[in-house]
């Protein structure tokens, strides 16, 4: 009996630090599983914004490889009006028959 009486009153007095345990074991979960879902939204966003930043890479590559083509094209024209312009000026100087 005296030993009931002994487990009873330590029952009791730790039952209010049993209690107080738990609600810091719920709450610390709870707040664990917002963090969870904040880090989760806050990946979801940067994977959203890394995706944003690749397509514009991509168009900007595009819009790169477009003008290097159209500056390459320009420049065999050029090539081609120096290639005429001297064949021009060599068929000036040549002497002419008949002259």
């Amino acid at each position: 009996m005296r030993n009931l009486s002994r487990l009873l009153t330590l029952s009791l007095f730790s039952l209010p630090m049993w209690v107080h345990g738990t609600e810091q074991t719920t709450v610390g979960r709870a707040g664990q599983d917002v963090a969870v879902v904040r880090v989760s939204q806050q990946l979801a966003h940067s994977r959203a914004h890394v995706a944003d930043l690749q397509k514009g890479v991509a168009r900007q590559e595009s819009i790169s490889r477009e003008a290097s083509l159209k500056l390459q094209q320009k420049d065999n024209a050029i090539a081609e009006l120096e290639r005429q312009l001297r064949a021009l000026k060599a068929g000036q100087k040549a002497p002419r028959d008949g002259d």
